[in-house]
């Protein structure tokens, strides 16, 4: 692993809750819901 990241976007699991990751990629789709904002982030392996 390196710096920018703790797990790949493939990596994560019901266990990771409550748990702080972070994950470097890239946004592939935004949705705005009015206030409430979701995103499809991709890396290289998921």
């Amino acid at each position: 692993m390196n710096t920018y990241r703790t797990h790949y976007c493939s990596d994560l699991s019901i266990q990771n809750l409550d748990q702080e990751v972070v994950l470097s990629g890239w946004i592939d789709t935004m949705r705005d819901h009015g206030n409430l904002l979701f995103i499809d982030l991709r890396d290289n392996y998921g």
